[in-house]
């Protein structure tokens, strides 16, 4: 069972007002939390796509991408190749490092509570460290960048301890929550997504399109907020989402679905990828290397949008050795089957 807690006691960093209530600054990290925790306490929907469409009109663009990022589940963007890689024993670690209780008994609440996020407000509340917070969005931002940049389990460990000893144990929870992967706080990146369309008056279709084009939730909220979603572009070694199969009870109902027309492919069993090549001078994204062959990048990317090149290095001369050609079969092909060959499309001509 979590524990929660009332928006009335919970420290806010501001100035006193004339009538004696704490205000919040909207970029601070405490009112991300104080957020987070309204939205766990209701289970109305709309009401949660109307608080996350009251915190995010107050945020700065800087501000809106880290935080709409972070309410659905994201440290980075999606299509992003940066990892925290830190486990839930370095994060049980760092809260009994820096609350001084004991790893076993933090382990023992974790069986109990199911959450680190939980283990690590009880573990502060009992042992608090900061009355007053101060952390802002864009400086845990900064600072879970330089951990996802950190090498080996020492390096981690310290900077990892240093981010929980300024925290309040509000900010606390939250932290580790984002590390651990889930806020589990009843909201997915689809209601994100709900909320930013209904914030800013667009169609969800829409904004879930943009979404899968950018792999970036952030992008989104700015280029919903500024009126720009129409501008969105795949972007060579950027991936992006894959369309998922939809089940339907017959070819009526597919062509019901896709009136425009459809096409009917073979499937193989493999894994599901996406293969980015492009002249090493227009490449030059240092996000996303790929690997280089015959004066061409190649790049792979499984279906969870993360690069997996270096595992298929046979096949990296061969990918990078077909050639676009708008509307024709590359003269180099990977298989045959069916006596039918396999085709490439020139990537300007499907944006």
């Amino acid at each position: 069972m979590s524990q929660q807690v009332g928006l009335s006691q919970l420290p806010s960093e501001a100035q006193n007002t004339d009538n004696g209530i704490l205000e919040v600054d909207a970029g601070a990290f405490i009112r991300f939390s104080e957020v987070a925790e309204q939205i766990a306490a209701t289970t109305k929907r709309l009401q949660k796509a109307a608080l996350l469409g009251s915190y995010f009109t107050s945020l700065t663009d800087n501000d809106l991408t880290v935080a709409a990022r972070y309410f659905a589940g994201y440290v980075f963007p999606l299509r992003s190749q940066q990892t925290i890689n830190v486990g839930g024993a370095a994060l049980l670690n760092a809260i009994a490092q820096v609350t001084g209780d004991e790893k076993t008994s933090l382990q023992q609440q974790l069986v109990q509570l199911g959450d680190p996020g939980d283990v690590a407000f009880l573990a502060f509340t009992q042992n608090p460290l900061v009355q007053k917070p101060s952390l802002t969005l864009q400086e845990l931002s900064h600072k879970l960048d330089e951990l996802a940049i950190a090498k080996g389990t020492k390096s981690k460990a310290q900077l990892l301890t240093s981010l929980l000893n300024s925290a309040t144990p509000l900010e606390a929870k939250y932290i580790v929550k984002l590390l651990s992967g889930d806020l589990r706080i009843g909201l997915k990146e689809g209601a994100v997504e709900d909320a930013l369309a209904r914030l800013f008056g667009v169609n969800v279709s829409l904004v879930q399109w943009v979404n899968m084009l950018t792999g970036d939730i952030g992008e989104t909220a700015l280029l919903a907020r500024h009126q720009h979603l129409d501008r969105a572009k795949m972007q060579l070694f950027h991936p992006i989402k894959f369309m998922l199969a939809s089940p339907v009870a017959d070819l009526t109902e597919v062509a019901v679905q896709l009136p425009a027309g459809f096409v009917v492919e073979d499937k193989y069993d493999g894994i599901r990828a996406q293969v980015h090549v492009a002249p090493l001078a227009e490449s030059s994204d240092p996000v996303l290397h790929g690997k280089v062959a015959d004066g061409r990048r190649v790049a792979i990317f499984s279906r969870t949008l993360d690069e997996i090149t270096p595992s298929f290095p046979d096949l990296i001369e061969p990918l990078a050795n077909i050639i676009p050609i708008a509307g024709e079969c590359a003269e180099r092909t990977l298989r045959d089957c069916a006596e039918r060959t396999l085709c490439a499309f020139a990537f300007k001509k499907m944006v």
